[in-house]
């Protein structure tokens, strides 16, 4: 988006600051690509894929009758794990809405992330399976997420 911005602009500056702007990214690629930092980034990013896909089935479920639970629920992850929204993450990070803000995690904060989400998993099938209704086992997991720190830092 910068640099669309920055291209509108017909002066040497403008196209100065995209030159510095594209060097900068180059070399950004290059160093991720000689620290082998872009595999392992490959590799929790499909892994991540593979437990939020199940978690959000898991949600579809067993949650689907509460507006929004998807929403919720990755909320309440985020909080727990980094102490903020998934708004405030966004804003941070400086992800547009249309962009998917698991691209602009590291492979650390995916990792966290399949923790969380694994351990919420779990817990809406346990208490699905006790019989708790889709109310009970929401107010189950904010008090599970608000008590239990789930992926120490």
């Amino acid at each position: 988006m910068a640099l669309y911005i920055i291209s509108r602009f017909n002066n040497k500056n403008a196209k100065d600051a995209m030159c510095n702007i594209i060097k900068s990214l180059r070399e950004a690629q290059e160093f991720i690509y000689s620290q082998g930092l872009l595999e392992e980034f490959n590799y929790y990013r499909a892994n991540g894929k593979v437990h939020h896909n199940r978690l959000m089935e898991t949600i579809e479920e067993y949650l689907s009758s509460i507006q929004d639970i998807k929403a919720i629920i990755t909320n309440l992850i985020y909080k727990n794990l980094f102490g903020k929204t998934t708004k405030e993450i966004r804003e941070e990070k400086g992800v547009q809405q249309e962009e998917l803000i698991r691209d602009y995690f590291n492979p650390t904060e995916l990792s966290r992330i399949r923790q969380g989400e694994t351990f919420v998993r779990a817990l809406i099938i346990i208490k699905a399976n006790e019989g708790y209704s889709p109310l009970e086992i929401l107010d189950s997991i904010e008090n599970k997420l608000m008590y239990t720190e789930i992926y120490p830092i």
